[in-house]
Formats: structure tokens, C-alpha cells, sequence
């Protein structure tokens, strides 16, 4: 698997050689210029292998973009030097303050945001009733906001509160089908129900381009089942069984969680035996 990672540095610094005033200037404009073109020319070789049969890495910054005002302004422009983003859901964030009944279309409408981290935080204190069913509505409303969007490549959703989750499964479901763009899918650190359990596993089969999706991560979730143990066993041997299917065959990277019976063990084995399996990173990791 080769990696591709674009990005645009700065230009070189010029010589010693420019003048003050109008040279200056000159200058000066020109490494505008430059950054320019630089950031159009990594933008459109992005999108220029975005179909490529291998695994494409996408850039990530150094530290995550917050969400905050600027660029909640960015994504209602569809900024090009939006690329990536992370909405935390905390009481004191700033996605809360948002109306998203109104603005959720900044997220379907956005064309160059390609990867999306959403983070249920746990709060450092103890919450009102009202404040856990904010959060609560808060992100079922940012699902159904990403759910209407079909150019993401990279979304991870995570975390659960006091145990329960609120993320909103049906509404990622239309997103989870439809979006082609899609490489890479984390639903993980989740207390899932059976309900929503049964949501993934239809997204999945019913995906309508399965070969793009190069990583699935559903590893270290929770599930809100008295017989949680065998509910997480049959889970996964539905899971491999999609995936045995034959449509997933580009698949490069799968994370689970830990318990799989005799069943799911035969479907992956008939998963990886396939001779179109591309699959080389694998792991099996237990609920948190």
C-alpha cells in the first residue's frame, strides 16, 4: 500500500537581496501568490486520487481544528481551506449555541470538508438532567447534520455519556449508504443498543459503493444488553459476515472488539481467504 500526503509548506524564504518599499511589496504579493496557488494545487491532487484503488491518508494537522465561530463561519462558505474539523459535545463548547435546526445545511452543503471528528466529552462535574438532554439533542442533531453530507472521507464518531449514547445511528444512516467519498468510518468508545447495532449492520449491507470504504472501526464499544457478552459475539459475526460477502474486498484496515465465537471466526476466515482480500491491518479490541 503506498501513502500519499500532500501538503503546502511555505515557499522558500527569498534572498538577501529584496530591496525595501515597492520591492518589498513585490515580494510580498508574490509569496501571497504563491500560497495560493500552492493551497489550490494541494486541494485539487487531493481530490485528483481520491478514487485511487489504494488507501489515501489524508493530511491532519498537528493539533485538531477546534469548532469554534471562525470556523463554523468557514463551513457556512464552504471555505477550501476547511479540510478538516473536530466538533466537541460538552456543555461549555461552542457547538452547543449553535441552532442547528437552521444551520445544519452548512454541513450538507459543504464540499471540501473531508474529515470530520466528533467527540462526545465526558463532563468534569455532575450535570442537571436538562444539561445531559442538551447534549443529548445536541448531537443527535450534528448526526442528522452529517448525515445529508456525501464528500466526507474520514469521520469518526466517539465517546458516550454516563454510560448511555447519544449518538444518533439512524440519522448517520443515509450517510453511512450514500456518501461514495467515504474511506474510512470509526464508531467506537460507544455504549450501543441493539437497536442501533442493527442500524450499522444495514448501513453496511446496504451501502451502495462498498468497494471505496477502506477502514471500519467499531472496537472498544459498549452495548447496553443484560447478556452483553454473547450480544457483542453475534454482533460481530453479523459484521464479518457483510464483510464475507465479498463487496468489502478493498478493505485495508478493520477493528472489532475482542470476543469473537466459532461463527464470527469462520466468517472471517472466509473473509480473508478471498483472493481480492486487501486487508493488512487487523485488530480486536476490548470495550473501555
Amino acid at each position: 500500500m503506498s501513502d500519499r500526503q500532500l501538503s503546502s509548506g511555505a515557499p522558500p524564504a527569498g534572498g538577501e537581496g529584496h530591496g525595501a518599499g515597492s520591492g518589498g511589496d513585490v515580494a510580498d504579493n508574490h509569496e501571497d501568490a504563491v500560497d495560493q496557488v500552492m493551497d489550490e494545487a494541494v486541494s485539487e491532487a487531493n481530490d485528483a486520487v481520491e478514487d485511487d484503488e489504494e488507501s489515501v491518508e489524508l493530511v491532519s494537522s498537528d493539533e485538531p481544528i477546534e469548532f469554534d465561530e471562525e470556523t463554523f463561519l468557514q463551513l457556512k462558505r464552504n471555505d477550501p481551506k476547511l479540510t478538516e474539523l473536530q466538533i466537541r459535545i460538552d456543555t461549555d463548547s461552542f457547538a452547543i449555541d449553535i441552532d442547528w435546526d437552521e444551520e445544519e445545511d452548512c454541513l450538507q452543503r459543504n464540499t471540501h470538508l473531508k474529515k470530520l471528528d466528533v467527540w462526545i466529552m465526558e463532563s468534569s462535574f455532575e450535570e442537571e438532567p436538562h444539561e445531559v438532554r442538551a447534549r443529548e439533542l445536541l448531537t443527535s442533531k450534528v448526526c442528522r447534520a452529517i448525515g445529508q453530507n456525501r464528500t466526507i472521507r474520514n469521520l469518526c464518531v466517539a465517546g458516550d455519556i454516563d454510560g448511555h449514547s447519544f449518538i444518533d445511528v439512524e440519522a448517520l444512516q443515509p450517510f453511512l449508504e450514500s456518501n461514495d467519498k467515504l474511506r474510512r468510518i470509526s464508531l467506537s468508545e460507544c455504549k450501543l443498543d441493539r437497536t442501533q447495532t442493527r442500524q450499522i449492520i444495514s448501513s453496511l449491507k446496504n451501502r451502495r459503493n462498498k468497494g471505496t470504504l477502506r477502514c471500519i472501526d467499531l472496537g472498544s464499544n459498549k452495548f447496553e444488553d443484560e447478556y452483553e457478552d454473547e450480544f457483542e459475539e453475534a454482533f460481530t459475526e453479523e459484521l464479518m459476515s457483510v464483510l464475507a460477502a465479498g463487496e468489502y474486498s478493498n478493505l485495508t484496515e478493520l477493528e472489532v472488539m475482542d470476543r469473537l465465537g466459532l461463527g464470527g471466526f469462520v466468517q472471517l476466515s472466509k473473509f480473508m481467504t478471498q483472493p481480492q482480500c486487501k486487508l493488512k491491518k487487523l485488530w480486536f479490541k476490548a470495550s473501555v
